[in-house]
């Protein structure tokens, strides 16, 4: 299938959302791969906020890794905070950019613009 769409529409730039499993057959289509929670999510079933376990977060950061060096892809990660707590996003973002991935906290019904690496550094 992504074969499929890069021919269809082949200056689209692909992002995965995970896809680990297929990189390797399709890497070179790629544009880049995000994944949500490294270091804070949300809870959909419980409507709540959550710490990531360090263990989660260690399989995430070793996938990351493969996909920067193996692969040269730019890496996303999609982290959650409450819309009012700019202190929560602005800790989130350094914390993902110190990890030396792309970062992007918004609120878990995504309904608000989330903070990136500029708008954090100014907090």
């Amino acid at each position: 299938m992504v074969r499929a769409i890069k021919a269809r529409y082949p200056r689209a730039r692909l992002i995965f959302n995970r896809g680990f499993e297929i990189l390797p057959q399709v890497h070179s289509l790629v544009y880049a791969v995000a994944f949500e929670s490294l270091y804070r999510g949300w809870d959909q079933a419980g409507k709540r906020y959550t710490e990531i376990t360090q263990a989660d977060r260690d399989w995430l950061l070793a996938q990351a890794k493969t996909i920067r060096e193996q692969y040269r892809l730019p890496v996303l990660a999609i982290d959650y905070c409450a819309p009012a707590d700019s202190v929560c996003a602005a800790d989130t973002v350094n914390r993902i950019s110190a990890a030396g991935l792309v970062p992007y906290v918004t609120d878990g019904g995504l309904q608000t613009v989330g903070v990136g690496p500029a708008r954090a550094m100014r907090q």
